[in-house]
């Protein structure tokens, strides 16, 4: 905990903070943005009344699992983790864990495209969007490139569709971890772009009236 708190990182320090604060009470109002700092409302006052929310954290990066599932632990989240590696019957083990667990430690699911696909999670009511940039170090360009990201909008509507589906019976919050002032902002922006041009070319072609044929 020492070391971490030497040297944290911040993208993974707000996190950390998000689930948290989530995890804290099934009560709690969302953090808002305000003049660009993130503001988390008051807790409940008085003990916990319930801690059932379950949380999904994408991420792409498999490098990441490691760091990120050991600094969950430092602060009592232990979450379940499901990767490319497993076989299936392993991961739906873990997934009905998941869905199944009532231990108010465990209400978290790191997961990436990777082995995901298909997976019904409505259990869960928030998505956690966790995208870092990094940058090779045999790279020859002074810029950071992209690792861990998600670069398609639809790719990010199927990521929100794990919990936004068939059987969700509440409101599905999604957050996107963004760092201001990195190549984030804009592989975001382009993302978003990118979903405006497919809207309109879908919506033009659906207003094309079928030509007829002149015999």
């Amino acid at each position: 905990m020492a070391e971490w708190e030497q040297r944290p990182a911040t993208k993974l320090a707000a996190l950390i903070q998000l689930l948290q604060h989530l995890l804290s009470d099934d009560a709690v109002e969302p953090p808002t943005v305000i003049d660009g700092s993130v503001v988390y409302p008051s807790l409940p006052a008085g003990p916990s009344t319930s801690q059932t929310r379950k949380i999904l954290v994408y991420y792409e990066y498999p490098m990441s699992t490691t760091t990120m599932e050991s600094v969950m632990k430092l602060y009592g989240i232990v979450p379940f983790v499901l990767n490319g590696s497993m076989k299936i019957k392993d991961r739906d083990d873990k997934v009905q864990k998941f869905i199944h667990s009532h231990d108010p430690n465990r209400r978290v699911l790191l997961f990436s495209s990777v082995g995901a696909a298909g997976l019904n999670l409505a259990c869960a009511d928030t998505v956690i969007l966790f995208v870092s940039c990094r940058t090779l170090p045999t790279s020859p360009f002074p810029f950071t490139l992209l690792k861990d990201t998600v670069w398609s909008q639809q790719s990010v509507v199927q990521i929100i569709g794990r919990a936004h589906r068939y059987g969700q019976e509440r409101t599905v919050h999604v957050y996107k971890l963004l760092a201001v002032g990195t190549t984030d902002v804009i592989m975001a922006s382009l993302a978003r772009d990118k979903d405006v041009m497919l809207q309109a070319l879908v919506t033009r072609t659906q207003s094309i009236s079928p030509s007829k044929s002149i015999l």
